[in-house]
């Protein structure tokens, strides 16, 4: 009896056994979305381009456009504090803070477009200001 139970052990701890494992590595999106350095406020159309978008499924990029007044204004001043008004226009006219003005998806490498004109001036010279583009990761 001794005998015939250490073969069966045996038997059995020789036999293949398997199992599985889930194999799983995940890579983030990777993406590089151009925003205009520099707007000349004379009607010129500026593009958003994206020569990276390599995006993970459900999901795309948002370009907004913020620092604008509610009226889609923009004030711009001289060194010497003369100041003009420019408004920001998109694909569907005109902007207000935080309005999406590009969105990109897997493939997609030109989308949206701003630009903008003056609205009022006080005379000649050189105006400057800044407007902030905002650029997130979206879920769809």
């Amino acid at each position: 009896m001794k005998r015939l139970m250490i073969v069966a052990l045996t038997l059995a701890l020789v036999a293949p056994v398997s199992a599985e494992s889930m194999l799983y590595y995940h890579e983030p999106s990777q993406y590089t979305v151009l925003i205009p350095e520099t707007i000349v406020t004379d009607g010129t159309q500026y593009t958003f381009t994206a020569p990276v978008m390599d995006l993970c499924d459900g999901e795309h990029i948002e370009v907004t456009i913020e620092g604008l007044d509610i009226s889609g204004a923009k004030r711009l001043y001289t060194t010497g504090g003369r100041e003009v008004i420019a408004q920001f226009y998109g694909t569907d006219g005109l902007l207000v803070p935080g309005q999406t003005v590009a969105s990109f998806y897997n493939g997609q490498h030109e989308a949206g477009l701003v630009y903008a004109l003056p609205f009022s001036t006080e005379g000649a010279g050189d105006y400057y200001g800044t407007v902030e583009f905002s650029i997130n990761l979206v879920q769809n």
